[in-house]
């Protein structure tokens, strides 16, 4: 069974009903939650939109040392921060090992320091491209596994033709355009309350293609264009992605335990001759024309 990064979104009984299920704990790679929103930024940091975000330091950290206590091995993402290096330390203190961060240099001195006790991931903020990762001059050594950008959502001809020494995540369940050009405006808009929220993510959607797509019930080859993958085709590319990112710590514990009891199990009906997979395999495998570098 393959591993997942799993989003967490505060509720009072995320651990509880996970724990109902054993063997889906296994499945977990990490559970992850963003840094104090006094320490850094992070993508999607609308959390509080739909439930609680802890009103204090101490709570965020009560949530934190709670997923800790319970193995459930949690995972600060630090995506945007004037000092990645101090707030991994200061984390690092009360016993957080596991980092999602956007920054090299911070990353070479914590691994000089901490490492195999410690474990960086980059984030897929980073937005890295085929040939970036290829790039024998860029070094990422100093990170435990790289998130990949959309872009390779559609493209698995191009995750096998990745550095073996490198591995690698990728999200699955998320329905972005493969080749979004909004990535950061959208990762972090800024608003002031729900009604400032509703009005921006209008905004956004009329701007995005995938978006678009979606609502559009006569448009041709939807699934061609956004990030989805569907459970069936993970088959395709487990051989050659460490684990898998699942979204959206907005969404309430059940739906979050459904997605990945969905995809968790997805070896277990994994059939080759599946016509869902022979779909997926078209579309992801067939844009070996298209321009790599357009991100």
């Amino acid at each position: 069974m393959k591993t997942f990064e799993v989003p967490y979104n505060f509720q009072p009984d995320f651990i509880t009903r996970f724990k109902e299920h054993p063997q889906l704990c296994e499945a977990i790679e990490c559970v992850y939650l963003p840094a104090w929103h006094e320490d850094a930024e992070t993508a999607r940091q609308d959390t509080n939109l739909v439930y609680e975000y802890p009103k204090t330091y101490q709570d965020w950290k009560s949530h934190v040392l709670r997923l800790k206590d319970e193995g459930m091995n949690p995972c600060i993402l630090i995506q945007k921060c004037k000092d990645t290096f101090n707030v991994v330390e200061k984390y690092y203190e009360f016993g957080v090992r596991k980092f999602i961060i956007n920054d090299d240099e911070a990353g070479r001195k914590l691994k000089e320091i901490h490492g195999n006790d410690i474990e960086l991931i980059l984030s897929i903020t980073r937005v890295l491209s085929f040939e970036e990762l290829c790039n024998e001059a860029n070094d990422f050594s100093m990170y435990h596994h790289i998130v990949l950008f959309f872009y390779f959502n559609r493209h698995f001809d191009l995750i096998k033709q990745l550095p073996k020494k490198y591995k690698y995540s990728i999200i699955v369940n998320e329905h972005c355009f493969y080749n979004c050009k909004l990535h950061d405006e959208h990762w972090y808009m800024k608003f002031k309350d729900n009604n400032d929220f509703e009005v921006k993510d209008i905004q956004m959607k009329l701007k995005c293609h995938a978006c678009q797509l979606r609502t559009n019930e006569y448009a041709v080859d939807q699934d061609a264009y956004t990030t989805y993958i569907d459970p069936h085709a993970l088959g395709l590319i487990d051989d050659y992605i460490y684990c898998y990112k699942l979204v959206d710590r907005r969404m309430p514990t059940e739906i979050i335990l459904y997605e990945v009891k969905r995809y968790a199990y997805h070896d277990n009906y994994y059939n080759v001759d599946d016509e869902k997979v022979k779909e997926q395999q078209m579309l992801l495998g067939g844009m070996e024309d298209a321009i790599i570098n357009t991100i």
